[in-house]
């Protein structure tokens, strides 16, 4: 019995990443990185002093919050989308309890965040140290762990989706 919920779980994550790439969040997060270099390399320019500083902070901060709020819309159009759909409903008649598929969700959407923390770390290192931006990624894994959490707790206890 618990390797069928282990599977029912695995199962549900892995198809919550085919539709993360499905959907072209990647395509998104490379948007982002491109837009992000432009914008950083013009603010480098217009610093007088300490450039290097002033693009890491920059960045950093940008690329956070474009992180925060990608992951955010995504895991709420991705479950209210399956809401509207009934897909919800079908997999839930289906031989599977609630809680394998929440945390199935859960590590999907996890897995999905701990891919674009990478990418912008990735960015992040051509502009900052190793050591920093290894802190900095893993902070900000964290806090797209926590986001994903709160967006599927409220999505799944209130009646209408959060604003």
């Amino acid at each position: 019995m618990q390797t069928n919920i282990f599977s029912q779980i695995f199962t549900i994550s892995r198809f919550t990443i085919i539709e993360s790439l499905r959907n072209r969040l990647l395509l998104l997060a490379f948007l982002v990185i491109a837009i992000s270099f432009g914008l950083i390399e013009f603010i480098g320019d217009l610093a007088i002093t300490e450039h290097r500083v002033t693009q890491v902070a920059i960045l950093a901060a940008f690329l956070r919050m474009s992180a925060v709020v990608m992951i955010t819309m995504f895991v709420v159009s991705s479950t209210v989308r399956e809401l509207h759909d009934k897909t919800l409903e079908m997999i839930l008649a289906m031989p599977i309890q609630r809680g394998s598929y929440y945390v199935g969700k859960l590590i999907g959407y996890i897995h999905i965040a701990a891919i674009i923390a990478l990418i912008f770390a990735f960015l992040l290192l051509f502009y900052a140290d190793v050591t920093q931006v290894t802190i900095w990624s893993i902070s900000l894994f964290l806090e797209l762990m926590l986001v994903v959490a709160l967006s599927l707790v409220m999505l799944f206890t209130f009646n209408q989706v959060p604003s």
